[in-house]
């Protein structure tokens, strides 16, 4: 029966198209395939094959034609790290994907995830069942070995079997209409757009314009607004699926919840943004929850049908990672994904399935980022002032031992510049101990303060080190203190050079310090991206400046030193050539006293 299938699979796609990805990494290691052996064994059994390399793909990533560079073929064959890297790509071309996995049992680390690749077929390079993919969501994947010693022989009855399960795969025949339909009802209606915002006309189209043509439905929740942010919303997404409603703003947890539950169940996801984001990469957000419904679908108790999802978010320098998307099922409401603090909320999930730890609520997405627009400073300022301040010292007052208001309190105290009252909040954060990053952020954070009262900031900042050794940003604070303190040195109205040297040489020092450590991998929060791209180096140069400036005149001024001391060695050979002759002549007269002829000496009478 499957063979007359494919027969009638082969006789509706006479040009079955193949593209062979060959990943340079892994290209000389024995571990792998040699995906340019089974090019040549495909084409041998009749497939029309394209062999490329990888690097010639994702150089093309972010260019115009990178969406469409899979949509002339019915497969790709991809491998490697590569593999996880172009899978979107595929997926969105609706081009499937024949997955080599390398020979695990010899120490290759070559999983696939579930979350970022969904492979039509793996081929296996070990003949042993222990290569097998031990991920739940991959159960669902047509399997077969392809041991990787068989590619010496391209006529290995392997190589026909490889060649019967991508046939099956071309766009035009049955089976693959019948899978993408199938897909397209599991898919229907699977992420939604959700945003709160008040005043915000001049800023919600980032958003809207980024997502309006890969979502399913939206809705937005004005609080309000006295501009014309309504009338912008409906304008710009006229003609999507979706709903405005109109709320009496009391703090964000509860506007947050209550757009939520308001979009309900319209999509199986809900994408949360403010509207000052924007998620230029968005298709591949859709592809991945794509994902996400297909694994449901074959596996409903997997952890990740329950999890929210975690994008990093780029502001203003600096990243981290931020609970955005979620399952919609009891949204808004506490038996589902839902909003709490009143300012500076956070998601969570109280009722999670006992199959799921409480460290799997979250999973991190690392194909997608949320840009963010600068925020003017004089709206952050006003609504600290007007807002968050009143909202975070009441809920200080709630909540004494709560770690995250105290953090957030002193961030604001910080905003609305009441540094003095900053410094001593920062302390009481760092007192309370708890999560690491945060107790870092508030040393580092409480020593710029101090720098700009023009107060000694090295303590704290030490005690930054000490909490994070791996971070450079308190190393460049450091630098920054000293170079101002090398201004100052001429505070009384004649420049200090000593002054200025020992303060330039210490900058020079802590900004070098800094330039040497590399971007930290696990840290999720208040990375300051600049520090280690860029700036951290830029103040080594800048220094090295200003110190070999200073120091210029230190050749001249040793050439002068060494006249002088020339000089002091004449005078010196002088004095000794004079002395000499003094001690000659003292000891002539000494010796004439002593042997006087003709004179004796009387002895004194008694």
């Amino acid at each position: 029966m499957l063979r007359t299938h494919l027969l009638l699979e082969t006789r509706a796609c006479t040009k079955v198209h193949v593209l062979v990805v060959s990943d340079e990494t892994v290209e000389n290691d024995s571990r792998f395939h040699d995906l340019k052996a089974v090019a040549h064994a495909l084409a041998n059994n009749g497939l029309r094959v394209t062999f490329g390399h990888a690097s010639a793909f994702t150089e093309r990533i972010g260019h115009n034609d990178a969406l469409t560079m899979f949509s002339t073929y019915d497969a790709v064959l991809l491998q490697g790290p590569s593999a996880t890297m172009l899978a979107d790509f595929a997926a969105y071309s609706n081009t499937s994907v024949v997955r080599f996995v390398g020979v695990r049992e010899a120490g290759v680390n070559d999983d696939i995830p579930p979350l970022h690749e969904r492979p039509e077929v793996v081929v296996l390079g070990s003949d042993t069942g222990a290569a097998l993919p031990k991920e739940p969501g991959l159960w669902y994947t047509s399997h077969m070995e392809l041991p990787v010693g068989s590619v010496k022989n391209p006529g290995a009855p392997q190589y026909q079997e490889l060649v019967q399960r991508i046939l099956p795969l071309c766009k035009a025949g049955s089976q693959m209409r019948e899978a993408r339909e199938k897909n397209e009802n599991l898919t229907k209606d699977i992420m939604g757009l959700v945003i709160i915002a008040k005043n915000e006309a001049l800023r919600i189209s980032d958003p809207l314009l980024s997502m309006k043509d890969h979502i399913d439905y939206w809705t937005v929740l004005d609080a309000n607004s006295t501009d014309n942010t309504s009338e912008v919303v409906t304008q710009l997404m006229q003609g999507r699926p979706g709903h405005l409603l109109h709320h009496n703003f009391t703090d964000f947890s509860t506007a947050r919840n209550t757009a939520l539950n308001s979009h309900g169940q319209h999509t199986k996801y809900a994408v949360m943004l403010d509207a000052d984001m924007s998620i230029p990469a968005a298709w591949r957000l859709r592809v991945t929850l794509q994902r996400v419904a297909q694994l449901c679908a074959a596996w409903e108790e997997d952890p990740m049908c329950f999890q929210a999802f975690q994008v990093q978010a780029f502001v203003e320098g600096v990243k981290f990672f931020t609970d955005r998307i979620f399952p919609t099922a009891d949204i808004g409401t506490l038996d589902g994904w839902h909003y709490t603090y009143p300012v500076h909320e956070i998601p969570q999930l109280l009722k999670m399935p006992s199959s799921v730890s409480p460290e799997e609520t979250t999973v991190k997405l690392l194909t997608v980022d949320i840009m963010t627009a600068e925020d003017p400073s004089h709206r952050r300022v006003a609504r600290a002032k007007e807002l968050d301040l009143r909202l975070l010292r009441e809920e200080r007052q709630k909540k004494p031992d709560d770690t995250r208001v105290a953090f957030y309190l002193a961030q604001t105290l910080q905003t609305v510049s009441m540094l003095p009252e900053a410094v001593d909040a920062y302390e009481e954060r760092v007192q309370m101990g708890g999560w690491y990053e945060e107790v870092f952020e508030s040393l580092l954070r409480k020593g710029r303060i101090l720098v700009d009262l023009k107060k000694d900031p090295m303590r704290d900042l030490m005690r930054a080190v000490e909490t994070s050794p791996y971070r450079a940003e308190p190393f460049r604070v450091m630098a920054w203190h000293h170079a101002i303190m090398s201004a100052a040195c001429n505070a009384s109205g004649w420049f200090d050079s000593a002054c200025f040297l020992r303060h330039r040489v210490a900058a020079l020092h802590y900004a070098k310090r800094a330039s040497k450590l590399p971007q930290p991998r696990k840290d999720l929060m208040f990375v300051d991206l600049s520090t280690y791209t860029e700036h951290a180096l830029g103040a080594v140069v800048d220094h090295a400046f200003q110190v070999a400036w200073k120091t210029q005149g230190a050749a001249y001024m040793g050439k002068e030193a060494a006249s002088f001391l020339n000089n002091y060695r004449g005078r010196h050979l002088y004095n000794r050539t004079r002395a000499q002759e003094l001690v000659d002549k003292y000891k002539e007269l000494a010796a004439w006293l002593r042997h006087d002829r003709g004179v004796m000496w009387a002895k004194p009478s008694v």
